[in-house]
């Protein structure tokens, strides 16, 4: 004697392998990275410090892209592997947690050096002189994502920026106004003070767009 709740069963399972349940579809990229306008800046692969073993390519960076369409601009770092905390080892997940994968933005005299805690230290690049005053990025632990603007003493961070991961690219827009010439780096860091900072990777970028109007102007503008 059949039970009747073995029947549906068994009819569940019929419509669902007839029918499987469609994947959701990939979300739109938030600008389209194939125009003539986008600056891409290449990265070699596999040259990340401070790690050694497969979960460190996570961290790192590919390519880093910018754009501009007159109000938004528009960040992209795209990255060797897709990142997922699942592929840090156990005894690293605490510290990893709070890796940061940013665009590090010069756009006046006035920022924090490399000193600072949110600032990367990159090889080539001189913050005494060019400091970094704008910063987007976002944590690999939960995702958190911040636009953070220097205010003349330390960063204030607000959550008014759009941020997208998809596969092994992060996207970013932000209405703001970063003057008529800027330059920006992407990076991949764990923040900190002193020794417990550390700068995995890095791609350099410079791009003089027009400054948006409406947009948000940055202290000392």
């Amino acid at each position: 004697m059949n039970r009747p709740w073995t029947c549906l069963a068994a009819a569940s399972l019929a419509i669902a392998t007839l029918f499987p349940p469609a994947r959701p579809a990939a979300a739109a990229p938030l600008y389209d990275w194939g125009r003539a306008d986008v600056r891409t800046y290449e990265d070699p692969a596999g040259d990340t410090r401070h790690g050694r073993g497969p979960y460190i390519a996570c961290l790192d960076i590919v390519s880093a892209r910018h754009a501009f369409d007159g109000t938004y601009h528009y960040f992209r770092i795209d990255l060797a592997v897709e990142p997922s905390m699942g592929d840090i080892p156990e005894e690293l997940k605490r510290q990893y947690y709070d890796a940061r994968y940013g665009i590090y933005v010069n756009s006046g005299p006035d920022g924090a050096r490399d000193t600072d805690r949110y600032v990367p230290q990159i090889p080539w690049i001189d913050l005494r002189e060019n400091r970094i005053d704008a910063i987007l990025d976002a944590k690999l632990g939960d995702w958190n994502h911040k636009f953070r603007y220097w205010n003349g003493t330390d960063f204030t961070g607000t959550t008014d920026l759009a941020f997208q991961r998809t596969g092994a690219t992060l996207e970013w827009k932000v209405k703001a106004d970063f003057g008529a010439d800027f330059t920006w780096h992407a990076a991949t860091m764990l923040p900190g003070q002193g020794p417990h900072k550390k700068t995995f990777d890095h791609a350099y970028g410079n791009q003089p767009p027009i400054p948006a109007p409406g947009a948000v102007r940055l202290p000392g503008r």
